[in-house]
C-alpha cells in the first residue's frame, strides 16, 4: 500500500476565497478517542476545510497526534496538519518522525520548537544535537523536502552531500505572534521572517481577537517582503473559567463585549461570525478556531458563514 501526500495546505488556502479550519487536541492519554472522530465528521458535515492536532502542548500527556491525523486524512478525506515539536529532540530523532509522516502521506506540518510543561518558567537550552528555535526546525525540514539527509557518522564520508531517494512534499507552516508578550513586535516580525527564509510557506498566529494588531503584523511583514498566508487563530470561549484561564496563563486579553457575550450562546456566535469578518477584511485568507469542548458552536459558525 502506497499512500499518497496529503493536499498542500496552501494549495487549498490560496484556492478558495475564505477558509475555516480547526485545531483540535487529542484526548489524554488514557481516554477514549471516540469522541474527538465524532466532533471531526460534525466538522466535516459543517464545511471546515481542513483540520490540525496539536502535540504535547503545555508538556501534556497526550499522544496521538500522527495517527489522528493520518485517520482524518484518510477515513473523513480531509486535508489535516500535524503538530512537529523539536524540543528535546535529536536531529536524527526528527529526521526519522519527518520520515514516519511522509511514509504516512501526513506532508502537512506546522513546524515548532515546543511547550515546556505547564508551571515551568526556566529557559530552554537545546543540547548540541538538538535545536533551540523553531526556524532551525524549519531548515531541517526544507533540506529533508529537497531530498537531504543527515550523515551517518563513521559510515557516511564527511565530504560528500547525502541525497537519496526522492524529495517528500512537506507543506511547512509556522506560528506566527503579533502580539508577542516578551519581545517586541519589530522582534516578532524579524523571527517570522526567518523562518519564511527558512521555508515556511503558510502561518497560524497565536490565539488572538484584535484583527488590528493582526493587520499590523502582515504589513509589517508585506514591507519585509515575506508576507505568506497567515491564518488568525481564534479560541472559541464558553465560560468565564477559560477567560480567566487564558488571561493568567497564556495573558491574552479577552475583549469585554466578548466575555460580556458568553452568557448568550446567540451573542457569542454574532460576536465570533463579526471577528472573522474583521479578520478578512484585514487580510486573512481563512480563519482557524481553537476548540476543547466547543464543536458544535465552530460548526454551527462555519455552516452559518459558509
Amino acid at each position: 500500500m502506497i499512500v499518497s501526500p496529503d493536499r498542500p495546505i496552501t494549495e487549498l488556502i490560496n484556492g478558495k476565497n475564505f477558509t475555516f479550519s480547526v485545531e483540535l487536541v487529542p484526548p489524554r492519554n488514557g481516554e477514549p478517542i471516540s469522541g474527538l472522530f465524532d466532533r471531526v465528521k460534525l466538522l466535516k458535515d459543517a464545511g471546515v476545510d481542513f483540520i490540525s492536532i496539536t502535540k504535547g502542548a503545555g508538556g501534556s500527556l497526550r499522544g496521538g497526534t500522527t495517527p489522528i491525523a493520518f485517520l482524518i486524512k484518510e477515513k473523513y478525506d480531509l486535508p489535516a496538519i500535524a503538530h512537529f515539536t523539536c524540543m528535546e529532540a535529536s536531529k536524527q530523532e526528527i529526521e526519522n518522525g519527518l520520515v514516519d509522516h511522509a511514509y504516512l502521506g501526513i506532508t502537512n506540518v506546522l513546524a515548532l520548537r515546543g511547550d515546556p510543561p505547564t508551571g515551568v518558567f526556566s529557559a530552554y537550552e537545546a543540547g548540541p544535537n538538538q535545536h533551540q528555535f523553531a526556524h532551525q526546525l524549519i531548515t531541517q525540514i526544507h533540506a529533508l523536502k529537497k531530498g537531504h539527509y543527515l550523515k551517518r557518522q563513521g559510515f557516511d564520508q564527511e565530504n560528500t552531500d547525502f541525497h537519496q531517494g526522492e524529495a517528500h512534499a512537506f507543506c511547512i507552516g509556522a506560528a506566527a505572534y503579533p502580539e508577542p508578550l516578551d519581545i517586541s513586535l519589530d522582534q516578532s516580525v524579524e523571527y517570522f521572517v526567518q523562518k519564511v527564509r527558512q521555508g515556511a510557506t503558510y502561518g497560524i498566529t497565536q490565539m488572538t481577537y484584535s484583527p488590528t494588531n493582526y493587520q499590523v503584523f502582515l504589513d509589517k511583514l508585506s514591507a519585509e517582503k515575506a508576507l505568506i498566508p497567515i491564518l488568525p487563530g481564534v479560541r472559541i470561549l464558553s465560560s468565564q473559567k477559560q477567560v480567566d484561564f487564558l488571561q493568567k496563563t497564556f495573558r491574552i486579553q479577552v475583549p469585554k463585549d466578548y466575555v460580556a457575550a458568553l452568557d448568550n450562546k446567540r451573542a457569542a456566535k454574532d460576536y465570533v461570525r463579526h471577528l472573522v469578518l474583521q479578520f478578512k477584511a484585514a487580510g486573512a485568507k481563512g480563519v482557524q478556531f481553537f476548540i476543547m469542548n466547543e464543536a458544535e458552536i465552530v460548526a454551527e459558525i462555519v455552516a452559518e458563514m459558509k
